[in-house]
């Protein structure tokens, strides 16, 4: 698939070096020449110095034979010009674009992105992204990452395995004999099992460690009964402090405060004056304190120390490593930090880092479902895209339907979770046929994609 990618700051980046992983034909665009010579430095990529917005440049780079264009330039109205140019004049089939103004991403505003207005078909706001997924994780204690699939119906969480779990070394098919006194009305699927920074997938035989991350499909309603069987508990309150007051940190605190079943205490960090102005004028019930984020006064005045959760959103990975470290040591209960070096993730166990909020797996979820085949409904990307989360539809063309789930093609690295039938939630069993219409809950292996993809789409 042929992709031009406007912009080649940070996210422009780690968005092309994604797309070149997969194989696609990238191309990316920017105006700075230091960022062009990193991307043809770096990448397997065609990068040009130009502004995105001139026909004439998109045209060199073949705009006519493209088939996504993602505008992710630091500009809002850039990135919607782009769209436009790239609509109007190219004909490309899927114009993807950044947008951060909140104004822009307010409902009452959401139809100026259509065909007869902005012609954007996807619209993302990394900041706002990644601050829904904190938010989520947030409500559910323990959870390293969450997020909602089929209709919200089911809840996607990835868990540590503590030592007193009883799931412990026993079998994947000796759990509901395990679970039976516990919560016998219990329905989850263990979809993977992160081990030493390796995906390993799940058979009946599997078994636990402790310090493994699981991820686990779970019915909405019994998350925290699953909650309670990894030994994590609920919180009537939370007391959260937030370390930077960047756009992320902004939708995280409008996130939070709209939660009605717990309340929380936010306190905020601030290093730049005018923004902790900006957030105290915008938002009531939080303490914003203007200071260095690193100094530990200033950390014991935001209640850092006495803290359930302490989140660093800083710009910097290094800076949010060392003030999860040093919070974590005055005390506080649980720690969070947004990291863009997915190279953390395999330092985890020395870092003591309890949850690493990675910024390019949360941007690449909105964009992969426009490139992959078949109906794709929605893709939670893990692990530095080690494995994506899918929820697709059966249609009628494609090889699944009418096939038993005992029958299906034998493709190492795909797990299946939970099949929606209308409004039916169904466990799988080997008897399961399945239907036109179905929607699957899949977890599926980097390498096994292309191999799911032609059975989706019939190809």
């Amino acid at each position: 698939m042929k992709i031009i990618v406007c912009g080649a700051g940070r996210y422009g980046y780690d968005i092309a070096e994604r797309l070149c992983r997969e194989g696609h034909d990238v191309h990316v665009v920017d105006k700075e020449e230091k960022l062009i010579s990193r991307i043809n430095e770096g990448l397997d990529a065609t990068a040009v110095q130009g502004h995105a917005v001139d026909p004439a440049v998109l045209e060199r780079m073949g705009a006519e034979q493209t088939d996504v264009l993602i505008a992710f330039t630091r500009g809002d109205e850039v990135n919607m010009a782009v769209c436009q140019v790239a609509h109007s004049i190219f004909s490309i089939r899927t114009k993807i674009a950044r947008i951060r103004n909140a104004n822009y991403l307010s409902n009452r505003w959401g139809h100026m992105f259509s065909a007869d207005n902005f012609p954007v078909d996807v619209v993302i706001s990394p900041e706002l992204n990644i601050a829904r997924s904190i938010a989520k994780r947030i409500q559910i204690p323990g959870a390293i990452d969450v997020f909602p699939a089929l209709d919200d119906q089911v809840r996607v969480l990835c868990l540590r395995v503590k030592a007193d779990n009883p799931l412990l070394d026993v079998p994947v098919k000796n759990y509901a004999t395990v679970l039976k006194d516990l919560c016998e009305d219990l329905r989850f699927r263990v979809l993977a099992t992160v081990r030493k920074g390796k995906i390993l997938p799940v058979s009946s035989s599997h078994t636990l460690k402790e310090g493994d991350e699981v991820y686990i499909a779970v019915l909405s309603d019994y998350v925290f009964d699953l909650q309670e069987v990894f030994g994590f508990d609920d919180l009537e309150s939370r007391r959260i402090t937030i370390l930077g007051g960047g756009v992320t940190a902004e939708h995280l605190i409008a996130e939070l405060q709209q939660e009605e079943r717990t309340p929380h205490r936010i306190s905020v960090v601030v290093e730049d004056k005018e923004r902790a102005e900006y957030l105290v004028r915008h938002f009531d019930k939080i303490s914003v304190i203007n200071g260095d984020v690193s100094h530990a006064d200033i950390l014991k005045e935001a209640g850092a120390d006495k803290a359930d959760i302490v989140i660093a959103l800083t710009d910097h990975d290094e800076a949010n490593l060392l003030v999860s470290l040093m919070t974590k040591k005055m005390g506080a209960s649980w720690n969070m930090a947004l990291l863009s070096q997915p190279n953390f993730r395999t330092l985890n166990d020395d870092l003591k880092v309890d949850v690493m909020v990675q910024p390019q797996d949360i941007t690449m979820s909105g964009i992969l479902p426009s490139l992959r085949r078949g109906r794709v409904r929605y893709i939670h990307s893990v692990y530095d895209g080690k494995a994506e989360i899918m929820e697709i539809e059966v249609v009628h063309n494609s090889d699944l339907v009418d096939v038993k789930v005992s029958n299906l093609p034998k493709i190492k690295g795909i797990t299946l979770g939970f099949i929606q039938r209308r409004d039916v939630l169904l466990l799988p069993k080997k008897d399961t046929i399945l239907q036109v219409g179905d929607r699957l809950l899949l977890l599926v292996l980097k390498n096994a994609v292309p191999q799911l993809e032609d059975m989706i789409s019939g190809a």
